[in-house]
């Protein structure tokens, strides 16, 4: 129904690991967390790298995936949901609501874990584009954000294809598909600095979820 996320395809996890250094790297659209930190892990820096979005190209992976449903319509309920008149998107507008990058790094696995007090992150210098949640989200511990681009342009363009009326249709069958627009996320008494970043078009730049 959507909600690809509860399968835990992250790409990188660290785990019970300290000094660890990511620099100068580009990731591309994952299907659930891109880099996450857990289980008390410190001295993790990331930085100079880049978090990019599904470009849309008629090649992309995304594209590949929509073309693949697009042919066989009927195997897919949800996609054919989407594409019907009760509802009435278009491939291009799936392909850009799908593009964006839905989770960047969960810090701390849940926030029942005793050893979220010793989670350490630093970000630095790293590009987000289209990304809809956790740059990062902390479950305790620390986490230094600096000299960051969070550019959610295109996350505003996308979600601007899906009406009122659209989301209403798409909730009514229990499906997941929308746009969320979030930034740095700080719960369980962690704590985050966020400073000298340029924000773009993120709906909630800095939040605390409790």
């Amino acid at each position: 129904k959507g909600d690809y996320d509860k399968n835990d395809w992250d790409y990188l996890t660290l785990e019970q690991s300290n000094k660890v250094w990511i620099d100068h790297c580009t990731f591309n659209k994952a299907y659930d967390g891109v880099v996450d930190v857990k289980k008390g892990s410190s001295g993790v820096t990331i930085s100079w790298s880049s978090f990019r979005s599904d470009d849309g190209s008629s090649n992309s992976w995304v594209s590949q995936q929509v073309k693949a449903m697009e042919a066989n319509k009927s195997a897919y309920p949800m996609y054919n949901y989407l594409r019907s008149s009760s509802v009435g998107l278009s491939q291009q507008d799936i392909i850009a609501i799908a593009g964006g990058q839905k989770k960047t790094h969960l810090v701390g696995a849940t926030e029942f874990s005793s050893d979220n007090a010793d989670l350490e992150i630093t970000l630095h210098h790293n590009y987000y584009q289209d990304s809809q949640d956790r740059m990062p989200r902390l479950r305790g511990g620390n986490a230094h954000v600096y000299n960051i681009v969070m550019d959610a342009s295109g996350l505003v363009a996308a979600k601007a294809k899906l009406t009122p009326a659209m989301d209403q249709a798409i909730n009514s069958k229990g499906y997941h598909f929308t746009v969320t627009s979030n930034g740095a996320i700080s719960t369980e008494g962690g704590s985050v600095l966020v400073e000298k970043s340029n924000i773009i078009g993120v709906a909630s730049p800095i939040r605390n979820n409790q």
